[in-house]
């Protein structure tokens, strides 16, 4: 009689799998973890789309000032500033992946005392909306950069 019970005990002892209370409990921690990282992870996904808009914005703004050098703009061949659109960038701008947008333009606009001296500003759907400047100097500040140690104006 003692060899049974001892014998169906040894067989409880054996079985292996884990109860409900601990799958549970597993499963609430699970649930707790996702809603404190799905929030994080997509904000962090939408400033890091944004700060690349951004970038891209530099990129145009640097081809406007590739075009404005090699055409020889300046402020007496025209006013005091210039537009320009993707129809004149295109050739300096290397849009193999089409990340870049399709409808922007760029306002340049010369300094009166000192006709080499441009501000750049880029006007695009695809920049943030709480990007206030958009200046090359707001651009690079907004990316967190500094601003003084850009190369030209």
């Amino acid at each position: 009689m003692l060899k049974k019970i001892m014998k169906k005990a040894n067989e409880k002892k054996n079985q292996k799998g884990f109860t409900l209370i601990e799958l549970l409990a597993v499963i609430v921690i699970l649930a707790i973890l996702a809603a404190i990282a799905i929030p994080s992870v997509t904000s962090i996904i939408h400033k890091q789309n944004d700060k690349a808009a951004v970038q891209d914005g530099l990129t145009i703004i640097h081809a406007a000032k590739l075009y404005v050098a090699e055409n020889n703009i300046t402020s007496s061949s025209n006013e005091n500033d210039r537009t320009m659109d993707q129809s004149e960038l295109k050739n300096y701008l290397e849009n193999t992946n089409n990340k870049l947008p399709s409808e922007f333009s760029v306002k340049v606009e010369f300094d009166n005392t000192d006709k080499t001296k441009a501000t750049y500003t880029i006007t695009d759907e695809k920049l943030p909306s709480d990007l206030t400047d958009k200046t090359e100097q707001g651009l690079i500040k907004y990316n967190g950069g500094n601003p003084s140690t850009s190369t030209g104006s």
